[in-house]
C-alpha cells in the first residue's frame, strides 16, 4: 500500500478537500479536476490516508457525483464568426471572395451559437416543403437552394452574412 507524501506530487487530500467545497466544480469543469490527477502521472491502485485504505480514482468519482449540475443564469454569452476564403483566378486575374457568417446565437432560446450548425438544415427543409427547392435528385447545395431566400432566413435568425472581394 502506498501512502500520500506530506509535500510530494501526490497531495490527494488537498486535492479532494478542493474539489468537494460546494459550488466548487461545475459539472463541464470535472474535466479540470480529472487533469489535476492526470498531470501528476499515473493514479496508484490504492492509497492510505489517514490509516483508511483508498482508490483514488473511487474518490474523485464520489466527489464529482456529489456536485450540483450547473443551473444557466442569465442569457447564452456566445459570439461566433464563421469564415470562407475562397481563392482562385478571374479572367487571368488572381482574386479572393470572403464571407463571413456572424453568429450571435438566439438567447431568446436559450441557444447559444451552435445554431448555426442546425438552423441552416432547418431552413432548407422548411424551404422544400413551401416549395421554393424545385430541384430534385443529389445536388450540391449552391444548384439547389436558391441564395436570396436562404440567405433572409439566416438573416431572420440573428445570423448576418457577409462578403467582400
Amino acid at each position: 500500500m502506498r501512502r500520500a507524501p506530506a509535500h510530494g506530487s501526490w497531495r490527494i487530500l488537498e486535492i479532494a478537500q478542493e474539489i468537494a467545497r460546494p459550488n466548487r466544480l461545475r459539472r463541464e469543469d470535472h474535466r479540470v479536476a480529472i487533469g489535476i490527477f492526470a498531470k501528476r502521472g499515473p493514479l496508484p491502485k490504492a492509497l492510505s490516508v489517514r490509516g483508511k485504505q483508498v482508490i483514488p480514482r473511487d474518490v474523485l468519482l464520489a466527489l464529482l457525483a456529489l456536485q450540483k449540475p450547473a443551473v444557466a443564469t442569465g442569457p447564452v454569452d456566445e459570439y461566433e464568426v464563421l469564415r470562407v476564403v475562397v481563392r482562385g483566378t478571374r479572367g487571368g486575374q488572381a482574386v479572393e471572395e470572403i464571407s463571413d457568417c456572424h453568429v450571435p446565437g438566439i438567447p431568446a432560446w436559450q441557444l447559444g451559437v451552435d445554431v448555426d450548425t442546425g438552423c441552416p438544415p432547418s431552413i432548407v427543409a422548411q424551404m422544400l416543403l413551401r416549395g421554393d427547392i424545385t430541384a430534385r435528385g443529389v445536388l450540391p447545395p449552391e444548384k439547389a437552394v436558391p441564395p436570396g431566400p436562404f440567405f433572409e432566413a439566416l438573416e431572420q435568425r440573428g445570423m448576418h452574412v457577409s462578403h467582400s472581394s
